[in-house]
């Protein structure tokens, strides 16, 4: 069975407005009714409209039967609108597109199970001023039917027939339409149109029904966002000298010139000001940093990334939630450690800032050795890959003995190893200690904590304390999490985790972190950062020989 369907451009399309005419009596008559469906609608603060384009008859002898419809909420005033259409194609499968503006942030869906994709900036040719009536038949001559009330607005009913709309005297046609007696615009329209080639063109015959209804008229004054689309993040502000601003659903970027301690002071102000907490403050060499809040009336967590980007600095702001726990946040027998105020939350998220002494805040361990392993999800060649990381190093206050082993999805492997002696850097080169100097080897080390802290930050979004254990001779508090499939992604971060389940274990004298396993989700991205597919990772630290091990260089 063939289809008829309007063309999708249409929903492009551009308006234009006129006056309607002079109001007729009880079944007196107005010489131009409707020249414009669209009047009126520019002075509504806000409304939902729906269209159904529907046809019933034969295409070349072929049986056909149809229904399009659209779907329109606006905001005229904040900027606003959501634009939906629903057919079948030609397969009789279903079809579905999505569009939207709200301000620069600009909104897309291409079948009902995909993903509303949205981007921030200017669109082309602007916001798009494409309105549903515009897909409606203008109206000269019509009959007054008198008042009636239409979705509780006071209405002109009127009717209507072919040569209202100057149509070919073969073709039958009946209409109605009700207009708004305050601000005269169009409330609902009827239109059912039978006919062959002199109004459908060749080979098509049948009756054509259009139904137009408005309502909800200046009833929801804020933006109301369709399933699975995100407002972007915009109660967060940026720097006054920001240029090249971006914001997503729960992201804000942007480039600054002003300095690495001016942005973290700024956004450490402005969320601890706001009720947040500072639950991790990463600052690894360099002009980096990654900043972490949480909440303690709910289970928010918000990154904040900064780094050097040439002479500016990059900034990348993400807010995640989810509905507060109102489970009891602790168990019997768990003491939070001195100095703590006992929530899950922060003792998981600063553990790891502890445990690499960034928290000046907090005296970590003296001495400790921790291996690592991550498993990391990537869009490599049109498919989600995994690369392997293997981190072990040796800690004793600011000596630092690391060995960094990458396994890349070919199968090949990376290594890394140096000795970083408070400001001294040597490096080991097949096994071989090289002199004093800097290289890039030792950046491994400094970066290695950014996608760990990203999990560990989400993971505290949902952690739950879930009682003690002594690992390896020290007292350790135990945290379960389970945050699954209940974030956004931290998109600005470095890793964009959206669930994470597994355990935490948490020094009770220090706070630092002695052990984690996570098996975690994240969105995956190719090199332009479009989110692709979601791919699962998973992440083990674990902490021995605390105060028993000693960091010098090979033959001292």
């Amino acid at each position: 069975m063939r289809r008829i369907i309007l063309p999708l451009l249409i929903l492009f399309a551009m308006g234009f407005t006129c006056p309607i005419s002079a109001v007729g009596g009880l079944g007196g008559q107005v010489d131009e009714l409707l020249p414009d469906p669209e009047t009126g609608l520019d002075t509504l603060d806000n409304y939902h409209a729906t269209l159904t384009n529907s046809f019933t008859g034969s295409l070349d002898g072929q049986a056909v039967e149809s229904t399009d419809t659209y779907i329109q909420s606006e905001w005229p005033l904040l900027e606003a609108k959501f634009t939906t259409f629903k057919t079948v194609d030609e397969n009789n499968q279903p079809l579905f597109m999505l569009a939207g503006d709200v301000g620069e942030a600009h909104y897309n869906q291409v079948g009902q199970d995909s993903v509303c994709g949205v981007y921030w900036g200017p669109s082309a040719g602007g916001p798009s001023t494409f309105r549903l009536a515009f897909l409606l038949d203008p109206v000269g001559v019509a009959r007054s039917a008198g008042q009636e009330t239409v979705e509780g607005i006071s209405t002109r009913h009127y009717t209507f027939n072919a040569a209202s709309l100057g149509l070919a005297e073969d073709v039958q046609a009946s209409g109605e339409a009700w207009i708004a007696n305050e601000g005269g615009y169009l409330v609902k329209y009827i239109l059912q149109v039978t006919g062959d080639v002199s109004y459908f063109g060749e080979g098509v015959q049948g009756t054509h029904r259009v139904e137009y209804q408005l309502n909800q008229v200046n009833a929801r004054p804020q933006v109301v966002y369709p399933d699975g689309c995100d407002p972007v993040l915009i109660d967060i502000p940026a720097m006054e000298d920001a240029t090249e601003i971006i914001r997503l659903p729960g992201l804000l970027d942007y480039f600054s010139s002003s300095t690495l301690e001016a942005i973290t002071s700024f956004y450490t102000d402005l969320f601890e000001s706001r009720g947040w907490m500072t639950a991790s403050d990463l600052r690894p060499e360099g002009e980096q940093a990654l900043l972490v809040f949480t909440r303690s009336d709910s289970n928010e967590i918000s990154f904040v990334s900064v780094s050097s980007h040439g002479e500016s600095m990059w900034v990348s702001v993400s807010v995640l939630g989810q509905e507060a726990n109102t489970s009891s946040p602790s168990e019997p027998g768990t003491t939070p450690a001195p100095g703590s105020d006992g929530s899950p939350a922060l003792r998981v998220a600063g553990a790891l800032s502890i445990l690499l002494g960034m928290d000046e805040s907090q005296v970590g361990l003296p001495s400790y050795h921790m291996e690592a392993y991550h498993n990391i999800p990537a869009w490599e060649g049109g498919a989600v890959v995994q690369y392997e990381d293997w981190m072990v190093a040796d800690v004793q206050g600011q000596n630092i003995h690391f060995n960094d082993r990458v396994i890349d999805p070919g199968g090949s492997t990376t290594t890394a190893e140096a000795y970083l002696m408070g400001e001294e850097e040597y490096d080991v080169e097949n096994g071989v200690l090289q002199p004093e100097g800097t290289s890039m080897t030792g950046l491994a080390w400094t970066l290695w904590p950014l996608d760990p802290a990203v999990i560990l930050g989400t993971a505290a979004n949902g952690a739950q304390a879930s009682g003690t254990e002594v690992l390896d001779g020290r007292s350790a508090e135990v945290y379960t999490v389970d945050v699954s499939g209940a974030m956004g992604a931290a998109a600005g971060a470095s890793l964009a985790v959206t669930s994470v389940s597994g355990q935490v274990w948490v020094d009770h004298e220090t706070g630092a972190l002695l052990k984690a396993e996570f098996d975690y989700q994240a969105d995956v991205k190719d090199q332009d950062g479009n989110i692709k597919v979601s791919g699962f990772g998973r992440l083990e630290i674990t902490v021995t020989q605390v105060g028993n091990v000693t960091v010098t260089l090979p033959g001292q």
